[in-house]
């Protein structure tokens, strides 16, 4: 894919890859992280930085940065990347996905990182 859309035209420089997911970790409540992998650039540690800030300017997130070595992450290598897990399935604010108002917060802030 990448390389489809250098051929296009675009750069690296262009080019971001968010993935998102959703925890399922039984009895945990930890709110949202994002995450990267230890050994990334300083371009990709920027790029989860100004996401983490992001989301974390709503009082209705609590955002965490996390690092791990992430198999998703580890593909990228050469454009901005990151992970973002969106609350926790199991856990007592599990409701907030299922919210309208929530999930367009969630994506406005995404967006505003860009």
């Amino acid at each position: 894919m990448i390389n489809d859309l250098q051929r296009k035209g675009y750069t690296k420089d262009d080019i971001s890859l968010l993935s998102l997911h959703t925890n399922s970790t039984r009895w945990i409540d930890l709110g949202t992280s994002v995450l990267t992998n230890s050994d990334r650039d300083k371009a990709d540690k920027d790029f989860v930085n100004k996401l983490n800030s992001s989301l974390n300017e709503d009082d209705d997130i609590y955002s965490k940065l996390e690092q791990d070595n992430l198999d998703i992450l580890r593909q990228s290598y050469g454009i901005k990347s990151a992970l973002v897990e969106i609350e926790y399935i199991n856990g007592f604010r599990q409701d907030k996905l299922v919210s309208d108002d929530f999930r367009n917060t969630f994506i406005d802030k995404l967006l505003q990182a860009f």
